[in-house]
């Protein structure tokens, strides 16, 4: 009870600053009590505000220093046998810590000694060396001397012999993580920092797939400057053993029944592949220094790159971080290829070669793998990976009539017909061109695998894939084929029939709705493959057997888009019950059908628009009706469902009562009650619909807004311009989809040329014709202004070193706004103030936006100065600044100024700048 009053003693004075010496005189007198009793009494919840209270109550003089020495052994004795929540122990030693160094070298090193000893038998419940040990061995390694066991040394010294004694003692695995972060901050030299790294990885070959991850993210740390390779080789060895290994079938001939010792202890697929995607995300994504990665990517032996799948994944994860890693990566990829090829032929003629080596792994499985992975975003980074390839592959034309059968890469893969290719004699030389057509032939084949995945991959599949191939004919009447094949599984059996059968598209459960097919994504692919380019008729001549396999997919293609473009309803959706707002599956899946339906009518646009030849009479019709079938759709997204409506109007009971007023009848709840539907117990809702982003890329952006306002469409007839480009609505709904392709793509590694060409046709169409666009439709103009701003602002971003100038004609752009802004601001400030002071307060609301207004006149002035110093060029004198600065408008002097400014302006030379016709 003495104890508890004690306590309760010190935390009344410690909480008092002015009582600071009454404290310590109090402390000092029950030293002794409180040292007897403060192991139990700190365990309590307030034990670090009891101890923040006993420390400062205890001097620090020379003469009571060992007093508070004995507190803190109190206290780390106390903490190293009991087991308290990990926020208690942090709290502890946060107020401990700075304590200690304050006290003698001596009892620096008495601590170390006792913590390393704590981590070799394993002794320290709550780990507290991790927080002590760094700090600590660094303030010793400063000292010249220090006594240790009756041996003198330095500081420096002491410290080395901590490191070797806990590298040299057996961890126990719960240990290895805080270990690593201990010594993450420890400052280590180089040959300590390698053997402590050897130390941690000799452990990983015991961890379990979910004991490796946070090991890796510590460890990845810790191996910020050097020695990520010993990291990397370990966790190379991990997987191939757990991982790779098992996915190889066994072969066919092989008819042993033994076991493998490894096989007692069975890891679960799914659990080493979510661990291998976690290794690999704090490798790629984490601290890691990307840096360093390229570095051992360059130097990793060619020999062994492709006996190590996890090298592989490696390589592809980083080859997003920019255009250099992605050159190093698939450039290490590309020669391991081929010096196993290389080496393949040498083994077939040294028997001494074939007896050394060991057996070969088979590359296709290992690339297979990347595509195998239970994980959604390992499967997208893999597929990206293998379009990666694609990509940067260059192939010189069609193949040859030999080449372009599939038979021939129908048995052997890309790696097994490239040792052919490389060792076949074509006039003593062996071109590269076949080497690479092998290499996308198979690819593609791998990327069919594709068509069976989930929504994630096929949508990353299909967004990309155009890119990758559109310069390479020799692959499309592979990929013509299979899109064919797979968009047919979502159409009808019967050939008149022109509807999209979107219930094969999602897959329902009891609770919930997902989507499985992208349609939409399928749909603008199929029409980005079908729009005509200027190399057909190269094509045709140079490779015409090609060219008619080609051109039989796509006239099929063709009958099925143009089927679809024609149709009155290309999805039978009822948008009555239920509701698209109910929290149920149906509610999910209708949500789904209708935003995949809204952007299968942009891809179907789109695909007219690509297709549009002066020809085409009955195009800008048929754009202009899937154009409202979208509307329409939309309209009634926003339209309340009937089934909502009843559910209303049952809250109401037959007498009119309300549900609330039948909860408190709760004595009558026996009498009458009837059985209440699902619809009805779902009282909540989900938020507003909203649509998918707009799926068109910025070319066909530049190719729509070409046809809408450009002066010059050689593709298109004056009368079928005229036809589309006098439906407002029209105009409205094409700026809104590309303005979102614009906020989508704009970032992209190929968007700038499309964005500066985009800016530059609004510019000269349409902002120097702003006030003709305005009469046609203000809320044109409006969007025309929004696409052209999004456009600058991502040209004129960090991600693009140009120069301003070479752009747009600012000079005439900043002309026009500067001289006209400002005389427009102060007639409608005038306006506002004279209507206001004829109406009184009913017009306070309108004037409440004139600060608004001037705040962004000024913004405007302040960005146009900065673009001027990095412009190099005086665009102030394109501003005269207004009067209506001050808020409190003298309207009788702002009129007096406008008039004599409009003189000015009368007698001065003036630029025309409606210099264009607009007919819309």
């Amino acid at each position: 009870m003495d104890a508890s009053k004690t306590f309760a003693k010190i935390i009344e004075l410690g909480k008092n600053n002015n009582k600071r010496e009454e404290l310590q005189e109090y402390c000092k007198l029950k030293i002794d009590q409180i040292i007897s009793f403060l192991p139990r009494r700190i365990l309590n919840s307030d034990g670090a505000g009891l101890l923040d209270c006993i420390l400062n109550g205890i001097s620090d003089e020379p003469s009571l220093g060992t007093n508070k020495v004995k507190i803190i052994d109190v206290v780390l004795n106390t903490l190293r046998k009991e087991s308290i929540s990990l926020t208690h122990s942090s709290d502890i030693m946060s107020r401990v810590l700075p304590e200690l160094l304050k006290q003698n070298v001596t009892d620096l090193v008495r601590w170390c000694d006792d913590c390393v000893q704590s981590i070799v038998e394993d002794s320290d419940t709550n780990m507290i060396w991790k927080d002590i040990l760094p700090e600590r061995l660094n303030a010793i390694a400063t000292y010249n001397s220090v006594n240790h066991c009756g041996t003198d040394m330095t500081g420096a010294e002491y410290k080395q012999q901590c490191i070797r004694t806990l590298c040299q003692c057996k961890w126990k695995d719960h240990q290895l993580v805080q270990l690593t972060a201990m010594f993450i901050d420890m400052e280590l030299s180089k040959n300590n920092h390698k053997q402590v790294v050897n130390k941690i990885c000799s452990h990983i070959m015991g961890l379990t797939p979910t004991e490796l991850p946070p090991l890796v993210h510590r460890l990845v740390r810790l191996c910020k400057l050097y020695h990520l390779e010993i990291v990397l080789a370990q966790l190379s060895h991990y997987f191939n053993l757990h991982l790779y290994s098992k996915l190889e079938p066994p072969p066919q001939d092989s008819e042993s029944t033994t076991m493998d010792i490894d096989d007692l202890v069975q890891l679960s697929p799914a659990e080493l592949s979510s661990c291998l995607s976690t290794c690999i995300y704090h490798m790629t994504q984490g601290t890691a220094e990307h840096e360093l990665i390229k570095k051992h990517i360059k130097t990793w032996p060619k020999t062994q790159l492709l006996r190590a799948p996890f090298f592989i994944d490696i390589a592809l994860a980083v080859s997003d971080k920019g255009a250099e890693f992605k050159s190093v990566c698939l450039d290490a990829i590309k020669s391991a290829i081929e010096q196993r090829a290389l080496d393949e032929l040498r083994c077939k003629q040294s028997a001494w070669v074939r007896s050394v080596l060991p057996p070969d792994v088979d590359v296709v499985s290992v690339l297979k793998v990347l595509t195998t992975e239970r994980d959604s975003l390992h499967r997208c980074l893999s597929v990206y990976g293998f379009l990666t390839v694609l990509r940067h592959i260059k192939l010189s034309g069609a193949l040859p009539t030999s080449q372009g059968s599939g038979d021939q890469f129908s048995v052997q893969s890309y790696l097994t017909q490239l040792t052919v290719d490389v060792h076949a004699t074509q006039n003593g030389a062996v071109t590269s061109r076949v080497r690479n057509e092998a290499m996308c032939m198979e690819v593609v084949s791998i990327l069919r695998r594709c068509l069976v995945q989930d929504a994630n991959v096929k949508q990353l599949f299909y967004t990309e894939l155009y890119e990758c191939v559109k310069d390479k004919p020799a692959l499309h009447e592979a990929v013509l084929e299979l899109l064919y094949e797979h968009l047919s599984q979502f159409l009808p059996e019967d050939e008149d029939g022109a509807v999209i059968l979107l219930d094969d598209c999602i897959q329902m459960t009891s609770t919930s709705a997902a989507l499985t097919e992208p349609i939409s994504r399928l749909l603008y692919l199929v029409a980005q493959f079908l729009q005509p380019v200027e190399e057909d008729l190269e094509d045709i001549l140079s490779s015409p057997e090609l060219e008619t396999a080609s051109a039989h997919l796509k006239s099929k293609l063709n009958i099925v888009m143009d089927k679809l473009c024609t149709s009155d309803n290309i999805a039978n959706i009822n948008m009555e019950d239920p509701g698209l707002s109910d929290l149920t599956p149906e509610s999910k899946a209708k949500c789904i059908k209708v935003q995949q339906v809204l952007q299968c009518h942009e891809a179907l646009a789109a695909h007219l628009v690509m297709q549009w030849t002066p020809a085409s009479r009955s195009a800008p019709t048929n754009l202009y009706k899937i154009y409202k079938a979208s509307s329409e759709l939309m309209d009634q997204t926003k339209t309340p469902s009937k089934q909502g409506k009843k559910n209303t109007k049952s809250l109401l009971n037959e007498t009119g009562e309300s549900a609330k007023s039948q909860k408190s009848q709760k004595t009558q709840k026996d009498k009458g009650k009837g059985v209440m539907k699902l619809s009805n117990m779902v009282k909540d809702r989900t938020g507003p619909f909203k649509p998918l982003p707009c799926l068109w890329d910025l070319k066909f952006c530049l190719r729509i807004l070409v046809l809408l306002y450009s002066e010059e469409v050689p593709w298109s007839s004056v009368e079928q311009r005229n036809q589309i480009r006098a439906r407002r609505d029209f105009h409205q709904w094409v700026l809104r989809g590309v303005m979102a392709a614009v906020a989508e793509c704009g970032h992209t590694r190929h968007a700038l040329t499309h964005l500066v060409k985009i800016a530059a046709l609004l510019y000269r169409r349409c902002v120097i014709r702003f006030e003709d666009l305005c009469n046609f439709d203000e809320q044109t103009a409006l969007g025309c202004l929004d696409v052209f701003k999004s456009c600058l602002s991502f040209i004129l971003s960090s991600n693009y070193s140009l120069k301003l100038e070479s752009l747009v004609p600012l000079d005439r752009l900043l002309k026009i706004s500067g001289k006209r802004l400002s005389s427009v601001m102060d007639c409608l400030i005038t306006y506002l103030e004279q209507v206001q002071q004829q109406q009184g307060a009913r017009r306070g609301r309108d004037s409440r936006l004139v600060p608004r207004l001037v705040l962004e006149a000024e913004q405007f002035n302040k960005h146009a100065t900065i673009l001027a110093n990095k412009a190099k060029v005086d665009y102030q004198q394109y501003f005269s600044l207004g009067i209506a600065h001050d808020f409190k408008i003298k309207a009788s002097l702002l009129q007096h100024v406008l008039s004599a400014r409009e003189e000015q302006n009368d007698t001065a030379e003036e630029d025309d700048i409606n210099d264009a016709i607009t007919n819309f």
